[in-house]
């Protein structure tokens, strides 16, 4: 390359560095917030405050190249011909967030709950985090039991699940995920899963299920969905039946791309499509949408309930009370259900409400409860609250045995990780030296065929979660699946463990009272039996 060929490429280079300098001084060619936020899904960083303070010179430096980062000119338009230029070479400009499949398939990556390593089987629950999941359902299906009340579950698999075939050859799905664990270990209480629905409806419905280029099914995905959820309920609610839907009630529609491709920024139209739905003569119009006061909101039939509404649906031509609480794979479902229920209560299930489980269903007494979640957010679902446990001990049950810590100093047998044990004040003061410390407490007479709840005071060095094991006739060795977590706050708790079997008799029940090593402290323990029953 001659001298005067480098010049030129030089002052090319200035041109277009200057160009862009000039532009972003001037404000040209800079990107919206709302068009960042969408692309970005976080808020540009604003410009620092200049100080002549040294200690904040580093702090500032580092906050101006960040603003530069996100605020210089056209960088919305370099990153999207960036990204475009990657994918036609099949590369994705961004794996962690989108991965680029066989046949214009656009598929979430690690960013979105670690789907990938779902996916593959690198993240798999162990014995306690399986034990803990399925704990916090069945503790919910206990309390609505005792109301009267059906509790059902409903798994939807994941794009990658139903069209493995779609990955590219370097991802190799797993024999068994998380997914495949809940099913394979019992769950312990009525949970639908939709996967082999889905998988098997491809034989008719080919590639219509999900969307290439969104992380969610279609309409008509959805629709198979709820066929069968319908039908798994109409075993407990003959009037209940489900929307005869056909393949000329959907209109399928070419369209240019969803949400994964708006995720990777790609200029180019993509091989997609869109499903509306053709309202068959059955389809009730005079849906009413209002809020949990009671407020009328504007809706028609078609309207979806969407992600973190709080709404209720009011439906005069159908019976029964649904409460709902969903993630966005019930955007599209809700069209059905709305159209199958006399009054649907939705909730999204990491709102507020929603944690506060009891509240909502003492509030709106709804004859059937519907916890629907995609499977990629398996693990994201917290641990049933110490409320929804204390409620299930509730009025009914009498207290049979209250000790305090002095008293399992006297008796205290078969601990683990425990060390520097004492007591102070009454209360039994000892140090775990390591993750995992347990201890088993003193026998005690438990009547035979009742149920029973321990409330434990006790102090701990950080947050984690406790765990008590139960035995039973049926299984005589402590296991994740006899047992009961619950949240525990750094400081003083008193949780209240309500075990879900009878049977538990006189069996030795073993308390661990966190995962981490420090100082603990157990002011009293307190067994209660519901004797009334």
């Amino acid at each position: 390359m001659n001298n005067s060929i480098k010049i030129f490429y030089v002052i090319v280079f200035i041109i277009l560095i200057g160009s862009v300098a000039v532009s972003t001084l001037l404000g040209y060619g800079k990107t919206d917030k709302e068009t960042f936020v969408a692309m970005e899904k976080r808020n540009p960083t604003t410009k620092p405050i200049w100080t002549w303070e040294r200690k904040n010179l580093k702090k500032y430096f580092d906050g101006m190249n960040s603003w530069v980062n996100d605020n210089f000119a056209f960088r919305t338009q370099m990153i999207q011909f960036y990204s475009t230029f990657l994918y036609l070479g099949g590369v994705s400009a961004n794996p962690q967030k989108i991965i680029v499949g066989k046949n214009n398939y656009l598929f979430l990556g690690n960013s979105f709950d670690n789907v990938m390593d779902q996916v593959t089987g690198k993240i798999r629950f162990n014995e306690k985090q399986l034990a803990k999941w399925k704990s916090s359902f069945q503790l919910r299906s206990k309390y609505l039991d005792l109301l009267g009340i059906p509790f059902y579950a409903v798994m939807v698999p994941k794009k990658h699940t139903v069209y493995p075939e779609n990955l590219p050859d370097y991802i190799i799905p797993a024999k068994e995920n998380v997914f495949d664990q809940i099913i394979n270990s019992g769950p312990g209480f009525d949970l639908l899963p939709l996967k082999d629905t889905m998988i098997a409806s491809k034989a008719y419905w080919g590639n219509l299920l999900y969307n290439k280029t969104d992380s969610h099914w279609s309409e008509i995905g959805a629709y198979i969905g709820y066929v069968k959820i319908i039908n798994h309920l109409k075993t407990d609610f003959n009037d209940l039946s489900p929307l005869e839907l056909t393949r000329e009630d959907f209109v399928v529609k070419p369209h240019p791309g969803g949400q994964n491709k708006f995720i990777l920024n790609l200029l180019v139209d993509m091989n997609d499509y869109n499903v509306t739905i053709i309202k068959p003569a059955e389809w009730n119009n005079q849906i009413v949408k209002t809020n949990y006061e009671g407020d009328t909101l504007p809706s028609n039939p078609f309207d979806y309930v969407y992600y973190h509404e709080k709404v209720i649906i009011h439906n005069s031509e159908k019976k029964y009370t649904l409460l709902v609480f969903e993630d966005s794979f019930s955007i599209t479902l809700s069209a059905f259900l709305n159209q199958s229920f006399g009054k649907i209560i939705y909730c999204h299930y990491s709102e507020p409400e929603a944690k506060e489980f009891t509240r909502l269903v003492e509030r709106f007494k709804p004859d059937l409860v519907l916890y629907e979640f995609g499977e990629q957010s398996l693990a994201l679902h917290e641990l049933a609250s110490n409320n929804l446990s204390a409620k299930l001990a509730g009025d009914n049950f009498t207290s049979s045995y209250l000790k305090n810590g002095s008293y399992f100093y006297d008796h205290l047998k078969n601990y683990y990780q425990i060390t520097n044990i004492s007591v102070v004040d009454s209360s039994l003061h000892f140090q775990s030296t390591g993750n995992d410390p347990s201890f088993v407490l003193p026998d005690m007479e438990l009547a035979e065929d009742k149920f029973a709840a321990l409330k434990i005071d006790f102090s701990i060095p950080e947050q984690t979660v406790a765990q008590i094991f139960y035995l039973t006739d049926q299984n005589k060795d402590f296991n994740g699946e006899q047992s009961v977590l619950l949240q525990a706050e750094k400081g003083r708790n008193v949780l209240v463990f309500y075990i879900p079997e009878k049977g538990v008799k006189s069996y030795p029940i073993r308390f661990d009272p966190g995962l981490i090593p420090g100082d603990y402290i157990i002011h009293s323990i307190e067994v209660m039996q519901d004797m009334k029953n």
